[in-house]
C-alpha cells in the first residue's frame, strides 16, 4: 500500500528539486472479483492509521473498490492506493521515484510510515474516498494529458506517445517515411511535428507530458 507526496512534501522530505508524484491508472482487463485500494474510509485519522500499522490491521482503514476494464483511476499525490490481484492496467505517472511503503501485509518489506504519515498530515482526509469513474474520451491535469484516438491520421503537436489499446496488426507509416505494424499493448514515441497515418481497425491511447 502506497502513498506519493506533492512535490512541497517530496522537496521537503527528500531534498531540493525533488518532484512528487501524481498518477492515473486505466484498467485494461480485469477479472469479475479484482479490486483495488483506492483511498481510506471516511473514519481514518493519522493516529488511527499509525496504530492499524503497529497491529497489522490497517485493512479495515483502507477503501477496497471493484474496477472492471475501461475504468479510470486519477491518483492525485497523497492519495494512499494498491493493486490488486487480476488487474491488468496502464499506469502514467508524474516523473519521479518517490514512493512510500504505508503498508505490505505484514511481509516484512520496508516501509516508510513516518513519510507517508507526514504526506498524509497535509491533506484532507475528509476526501481520501475519492471515485471510480469509467474513461470519458480525454482528461487532463497539471503533469500530463490522456485521450482516445481511432481515426486514420494524427499530426503531433509536441512529443507524444500512442499505447495501442484495441486492435492487432495496424500499419502506422510516419511521415518520414518510416512504417511500423503495431500489436496491441504495443507503444510508439511520436516526435514533434510528425504526422502519422494509421490503417487497420485499432484504438489508442494518446499521452502527453505536460
Amino acid at each position: 500500500v502506497q502513498v506519493h507526496p506533492d512535490d512541497k512534501d517530496a522537496e521537503e522530505l527528500e531534498g531540493k528539486g525533488i518532484r512528487g508524484k501524481t498518477e492515473c491508472w486505466y484498467i485494461l482487463d480485469a477479472t469479475p472479483d479484482a479490486k483495488l485500494v483506492y483511498g481510506l474510509k471516511p473514519d481514518a485519522t493519522c493516529q488511527k492509521i499509525a496504530d492499524d500499522i503497529k497491529s497489522g490491521t490497517l485493512e479495515k482503514d483502507l477503501h477496497f473498490v471493484n474496477v472492471k476494464k475501461g475504468d479510470f483511476i486519477f491518483i492525485p499525490s497523497g492519495t494512499v492506493h494498491a493493486i490488486g490481484g487480476g488487474i491488468k492496467l496502464l499506469e502514467i505517472q508524474q516523473s519521479s521515484n518517490v514512493t512510500y511503503r504505508l503498508y505490505d501485509w505484514n511481509r516484512g518489506r520496508e516501509l516508510h510510515v513516518e513519510k507517508s504519515l507526514k504526506v498524509l498530515s497535509s491533506k484532507s482526509m475528509s476526501k481520501m474516498l475519492p471515485e471510480i469513474q469509467h474513461f470519458d474520451k480525454s482528461f487532463t491535469c497539471k503533469y500530463f494529458a490522456l485521450e482516445l484516438l481511432s481515426g486514420t491520421n494524427l499530426k503531433a503537436d509536441e512529443t507524444t506517445l500512442l499505447f495501442l489499446l484495441e486492435g492487432n496488426n495496424v500499419n502506422v507509416e510516419s511521415s518520414d517515411g518510416t512504417k511500423l505494424v503495431v500489436e496491441k499493448e504495443n507503444i510508439i514515441a511520436v516526435k514533434a511535428g510528425e504526422e502519422l497515418n494509421f490503417s487497420g481497425n485499432g484504438s489508442f491511447m494518446k499521452i502527453v507530458a505536460k
